[in-house]
């Protein structure tokens, strides 16, 4: 989502677009007619945040406390700063992440870390949002969560789904589908992805990979994956169809992601790699780059799937083989948020698409 926007998240105002609208009506009537536990479903870069913050913010001037949960940094800082912009005081909004200075037990509104919350006492809250609520059967959400039993629990998530393909049924009565991503498409407000694969030849050979938990063993998956020509044949794909485009490569490990971003470097192209150890300063630094045009191509292990938004990166390196059909959402919306007229570009090296 919105991980360039300062520490805070603002973005300046927000003014609702119709589906947006539209989505929190229906979401009021489904409250009235007694639904407590509902998903909010909507395509990556739809503004589901957005839609929050405004439920949120209505909620607080009603009196009502609430809890807003996200399990990255990122999702903390732009659920503050989105409230901010929709006029919510400061003063009403604590931040529970760490040793996060916004902290304010008192306050009617508690952004908090899953993480820092399951080491805290927990606030006050009529109603409970989980960002990226596919993750919400975890027991550490489902400990959170049975300590409110009285209150309405919203989630929020592009893929309504688990890892393993199964449901949130049990977590969730109800989805609210706010739009299609070709509904979105059509009104402007994505973009349509131009798709390059490779031939079958040019693909990992997956055949001795196993599956666990819905998805390719990682160990395996890296030993298939990590090797020179099919490294080599990313940079060569890229050149042919996004050459000077600013990329995100979606690896498989830290050694992979290294391994790509080395391989770019060798070719005369700026290129740096994240992945979950880089320290937070360093990360922004370098997304910062990104976003200045200072280097082309950043490649991650398992970093900026969710929870980060740079519009100006408008070409996507599938390096990450996956049997996630939520992961591949979450990779591929990453770039289709409008910039400046430009393609939005996907590169798919692991049979994905």
């Amino acid at each position: 989502m919105e991980g360039t926007n300062g520490q805070d998240g603002r973005r300046g105002p927000v003014r609702l677009r119709p589906y947006q609208q539209d989505a929190i009506a229906r979401l009021r009537a489904r409250v009235r007619a007694g639904v407590r536990r509902l998903i909010i479903v909507a395509p990556t870069g739809s503004g589901k945040t957005t839609i929050a913050a405004h439920v949120i913010a209505g909620a607080v001037a009603r009196g009502s406390r609430v809890l807003f949960m996200a399990h990255r940094r990122e999702l903390i800082h732009q659920a503050y700063g989105r409230l901010i912009d929709l006029g919510v005081p400061e003063a009403s909004l604590g931040v529970l992440m760490g040793r996060d200075p916004r902290w304010r037990p008192g306050a009617p509104v508690q952004v908090a870390s899953v993480d820092t919350l399951r080491h805290r006492a927990r606030p006050l809250a009529d109603i409970v949002f989980v960002d990226e609520c596919h993750r919400a059967t975890a027991k550490t959400y489902r400990d959170i969560a049975d300590g409110y039993p009285d209150a309405l629990h919203l989630g929020l998530t592009a893929t309504p789904f688990r890892a393993s393909g199964g449901g949130l049924g049990d977590v969730y009565d109800e989805l609210l589908v706010v739009a299609s991503p070709q509904e979105l498409i059509d009104q402007g407000y994505l973009v349509a992805p131009r798709v390059f694969t490779v031939p079958e030849e040019d693909l990992p050979d997956l055949s001795g990979v196993r599956t666990r938990q819905g998805d390719y063993e990682p160990g395996a998956l890296e030993a298939a994956v990590n090797r020179k020509g099919l490294v080599g044949n990313l940079v060569d794909h890229w050149t042919r169809h996004a050459k000077g485009v600013r990329t995100v490569a979606f690896a498989v490990s830290v050694a992979h992601s290294r391994h790509i971003a080395a391989r770019f470097q060798e070719a005369g192209v700026a290129a740096e790699h994240l992945d979950g150890a880089t320290p937070l300063a360093e990360r922004d630094a370098i997304l910062r780059r990104l976003d200045a045009g200072e280097i082309t191509v950043v490649s991650n292990a398992m970093v900026l799937a969710e929870g980060w938004d740079q519009p100006a990166v408008k070409c996507a390196i599938l390096a990450r083989p996956t049997k996630s059909l939520g992961l591949y959402l979450q990779q591929a919306g990453r770039i289709l948020r409008p910039w400046d007229d430009q393609q939005a570009i996907i590169l798919d090296h692991g049979g994905c698409v």
